[in-house]
C-alpha cells in the first residue's frame, strides 16, 4: 500500500488531470460553435491554449503569494538568503524542509496539467521539431521528480519558483492566439510578444543567477550536508536542480533573438522581373 500522502498527492494530480481535459472539452465545444472560420486543428489547439492559461494564471500567482506573501518566516527567510547569494545558506534550500508543505500541496495540480499536456500533444501548435522534443523532456523530468523532491519534502523553494515562473506562461500562449487571429507580424502580436518578452524577462531571467548559485553550493549529492535523504534523492537533486534556470537561460537568448528580429528586421528584396 502506498503511504497516505502518496495517494493524496496522484489522487490530487488525477483530479488534475480529469479537470484540464472537462475543461479542454467545453472549450472545445465553445470554439467550435463560435470560431467556425477556423480550421479544426486550429480550434482543438485554441482549445488547448484556454487550459494551458488557466493553469498558469491559478499555479503562477499562489506560487507567488506562497514564496512573498503568505508570511511564512522560514519561507522569508529562505528567499532573502538566497538573493544574497549566501552559500553557506544553500544547502538548507535544499534539505531543511523549506516550504515542503506549499510544494506538496501545488506540485501536485501541476504534475496532473503536465501528464495531461502529453495525452494531448496532438493538439499542440506546429513548432520547430527540437522546441518539441524540448518541451516533452521538461515534462516528463517534471512528471518524474517533482512528486519525488515534494514527497521526500526537499527543494520547496526550488519547486515553488519553478512553479512561480508560470506568470510569464499565459503571455506566451497569448501570443500565439494574437497570431491566430490577427496573423504573424500584425501590430497586435508584436504588442503581445513584447509583453511576453517583459513578463519572461521580470520572471525567468532577472533570477537564473539566484537559482544556478543556490543549485551549485546547495550540494545536493553532499552525504556529508544530507545524511538523512536517500542517495536517489540526492543524485537526482544534483543533476535536475540547475536544469529549469539553465533552460530559461536558453530561452533568454532566444527571446533576445527574437526582439532583434522585430526592432532591426532585415529590409526585403526587390523582386527581379
Amino acid at each position: 500500500m502506498l503511504e497516505a500522502a502518496t495517494q493524496q498527492y496522484w489522487l490530487t494530480a488525477l483530479i488534475s488531470f480529469l479537470a484540464c481535459e472537462a475543461l479542454y472539452h467545453a472549450s472545445h465545444f465553445c470554439i467550435n460553435k463560435t470560431a467556425t472560420s477556423l480550421k479544426a486543428t486550429d480550434r482543438a489547439t485554441l482549445a488547448l491554449k484556454v487550459v494551458n492559461i488557466v493553469h498558469a494564471a491559478i499555479s503562477g500567482p499562489v506560487a507567488f503569494y506562497f514564496l512573498f506573501l503568505q508570511g511564512d518566516p522560514d519561507v522569508d527567510h529562505a528567499v532573502q538568503r538566497a538573493w544574497s547569494l549566501d552559500a553557506a545558506f544553500a544547502p538548507a534550500l535544499f534539505s531543511a524542509h523549506i516550504a515542503a508543505n506549499q510544494a506538496l500541496s501545488l506540485t501536485c495540480w501541476t504534475v496532473g496539467f503536465m501528464l495531461w499536456d502529453l495525452y494531448r500533444i496532438d493538439t499542440w501548435a506546429k513548432s520547430g521539431h527540437g522546441e518539441k522534443k524540448l518541451l516533452i523532456v521538461h515534462h516528463v523530468l517534471s512528471i518524474l521528480v517533482w512528486p519525488l523532491a515534494s514527497l521526500h519534502r526537499v527543494a520547496g523553494p526550488f519547486l515553488l519558483h519553478f512553479e512561480y515562473t508560470e506568470l510569464s506562461s499565459p503571455f506566451l500562449q497569448l501570443r500565439w492566439v494574437t497570431q491566430l487571429f490577427f496573423g504573424r507580424g500584425s501590430r497586435a502580436d508584436k504588442m503581445m510578444s513584447a509583453l511576453f518578452a517583459l513578463s519572461f524577462f521580470l520572471v525567468r531571467s532577472t533570477n537564473v543567477h539566484v537559482v544556478l548559485h543556490a543549485a551549485f553550493y546547495s550540494r545536493q549529492y553532499s552525504l556529508a550536508l544530507h545524511p538523512e535523504l536517500p542517495v536517489h534523492v540526492r543524485l537526482i537533486g544534483a543533476v535536475t536542480a540547475g536544469l529549469p534556470a539553465l533552460l530559461n537561460l536558453f530561452w533568454t537568448l532566444q527571446i533576445l533573438k527574437m526582439g532583434k528580429k522585430m526592432l532591426f528586421p532585415k529590409p526585403k528584396r526587390a523582386k527581379t522581373n
